[in-house]
């Protein structure tokens, strides 16, 4: 948990007490290791004393070098939060020393098109790869990336900047995004990254709307920022300064406008939503459906 989260964060972290347990996300079918450390107090307890075991107690496998416990946890469920514990026998009664949260997540495959509108941002496309796949591989997501040629966008925006709204919840594609993404011909079954070395007009480092298909990285991206916005694009996540009313940039999740890049167990839930589907694109403006539909006055679908 962030340091001085607030309250609608912090009840999101299940609690010992007082002390929020941390979360570990391990992909169902791999293996990982979580090490701890004991820190003993009491001499009448011994190392050789201490088990580790899920809620259910099944015991885990672990190997020990002294204070400093490592455990081999395993996934193995397609979506589940569970409580491993740290326990010590003290007369006929197990007690809790420690614990944290493993949570089994799934793997997921997704298609995005980087689309560089320049040459210098041409250059970029392998770097922009590398670390989003990084940045993906913690949650099991693989990124399928297909370099596409330079899209020349001169002849549908002025200048050296895009006309670009400040990224919120109803936020949407400015005029002239919606002139790029009709002058890109692409495919519905991939998700497109815009890479450009324009600059936004809100001083943003990038865009996507929620569960959009199209986004944009300008001129004063970070390395993270196109992993940031495929998480708003792909799978709806929002900034933890809107969902949980953090100060911006105060955290270092993936989704704040921090240089972090770590998932919130939240994102994970999210990420493995089983009613989630991907390439259901919402529409370019608020009250267009994915799937090229809208309502009409009298609350009836169109075409």
């Amino acid at each position: 948990m962030p340091e001085k989260a607030p309250a609608a964060l912090q009840k999101l972290y299940k609690k010992v007490n007082s002390v929020a347990l941390p979360y570990k996300a391990v992909v169902n079918g791999d293996s990982d290791i979580v090490k701890a450390t004991v820190s003993l107090t009491d001499t009448a307890i011994k190392l050789d004393s201490i088990v580790f075991k899920t809620q259910n107690g099944a015991k885990i496998d672990f190997k020990r070098s002294d204070k400093v416990f490592e455990l081999t946890v395993k996934g193995k469920l397609t979506y589940a939060e569970e409580q491993i514990l740290a326990t010590v026998k003290q007369d006929n009664k197990w007690k809790v020393i420690g614990a944290f949260m493993l949570v089994h997540i799934s793997r997921k495959e997704v298609n995005v098109a980087l689309v560089p509108t320049d040459a210098t941002s041409q250059s970029k496309l392998d770097a922009v790869i590398a670390k989003t796949q990084e940045i993906y591989n913690k949650v099991g997501v693989k990124i399928n990336f297909k370099k596409d040629n330079v899209l020349n966008i001169d002849g549908v925006v002025s200048g050296n900047t895009i006309q670009t709204d400040k990224n919120t919840l109803t936020s949407t594609y400015s005029s002239d995004q919606q002139k790029i993404n009709a002058l890109y011909q692409g495919t519905d079954n991939s998700y497109v990254l815009f890479i450009t070395n324009k600059a936004s007009s809100t001083g943003q480092k990038g865009y996507m709307r929620l569960n959009g298909q199209f986004g944009y990285v300008f001129k004063s991206g970070l390395v993270k920022t196109p992993a940031h916005e495929l998480g708003h694009g792909i799978f709806k996540l929002e900034h933890p300064f809107e969902t949980y009313k953090t100060t911006e940039s105060s955290t270092d999740l993936l989704m704040d406008y921090s240089e972090g890049t770590v998932w919130n167990h939240q994102d994970w839930k999210q990420i493995n939503d089983p009613a989630f589907n991907l390439y259901s694109f919402q529409g370019q403006s608020s009250g267009e459906l994915a799937g090229g539909f809208a309502l009409a006055p009298d609350w009836s679908f169109v075409s």
